[in-house]
Order: C-alpha cells, then sequence, then structure tokens
C-alpha cells in the first residue's frame, strides 16, 4: 500500500477507519459520504459494512442513497443491509438505474440511516490498466 502518490505503483490505499466510528453518540446514526466518478474512464465502488455489535441480531436496516450530480440534481434509491454484512455498490449501476446523469461523470454519494452505524469505503477503478483508488467515506454534518 501506499499513502502518497507514486509513478511505479498503479494504486492509492487510504483505508483506515475514519473518525466517526469511535463516536459517543448513544444514538447509531449513518450520515457519510464519498465522491465518485462514472464514466468511460472510471468507475466508483463503495463498499457499506453492517458491524453490528450485538452477535444474536439478525435484522435488516434500510438505508438511503442519495447520488448528486455536479449539477446538485438528486436522486434516492434505498437499499437493506444485514447486520454484520455487507453491500458492494456500483456507481454506474446507480446512475443507469435511476437514469441519473452528469456531464462528466462526477458527483458525490450520501448514505444515511438512523438506528446504526454503517462504515463506507470507496473503491475508485481506472478501467484502462484496472488501478485502483481506496479510500474511507466521510463525515455529513452530524460528525460522528
Amino acid at each position: 500500500a501506499c499513502s502518497s502518490i507514486s509513478d511505479n505503483i498503479p494504486f492509492y490505499f487510504r483505508g483506515a477507519p475514519p473518525n466517526y466510528i469511535g463516536g459517543e453518540c448513544s444514538c447509531g446514526v449513518t450520515d457519510i459520504f464519498g465522491p465518485g466518478i462514472a464514466n468511460d474512464t472510471y468507475d466508483t465502488y463503495y463498499v457499506i459494512t453492517y458491524p453490528c455489535a450485538n452477535k444474536d441480531f439478525n435484522g435488516e436496516r434500510e438505508y438511503e442513497i442519495e447520488i448528486i450530480n455536479e449539477n446538485g440534481h438528486r436522486k434516492t434509491v434505498y437499499k437493506s443491509i444485514p447486520a454484520h454484512g455487507c453491500s458492494f455498490i456500483k456507481l454506474s449501476e446507480l446512475v443507469q438505474q435511476t437514469g441519473h446523469s452528469s456531464q462528466k461523470g462526477h458527483y458525490t454519494v450520501w448514505f444515511f440511516t438512523s438506528g446504526a452505524h454503517l462504515y463506507g469505503q470507496i473503491i475508485l477503478l481506472r478501467k484502462q490498466d484496472c488501478a485502483i483508488s481506496v479510500e474511507h467515506c466521510y463525515v455529513g454534518k452530524y460528525g460522528i
């Protein structure tokens, strides 16, 4: 893994847990976001996990995905995730599913839910040579 840009390494990795994982809020809230590109050169994948502390809980949580293009237009999709589970989301499929377009393929993607702390990672794939960068999602307005 490399923590800075390097010409001879075809990926960038910064996957350490962000500060909101250790939040001291008693209410489980997810309010995270990340950049995304879906065009002929790049595609973005989001890995959303639900690391529930209760090992006996087998329920699901519905979460909201808000896709915002460079003009500020929004589209919303709802998905469910099981406790102790993971969702692997491809931005180009969300864009196709919602019919949401962007001039250059640039988006901001938000993930919201209440009652659970979801953890998000972003994988940017350069299609030409399969180079990737990995980054955690960023904290939204709640700061937890």
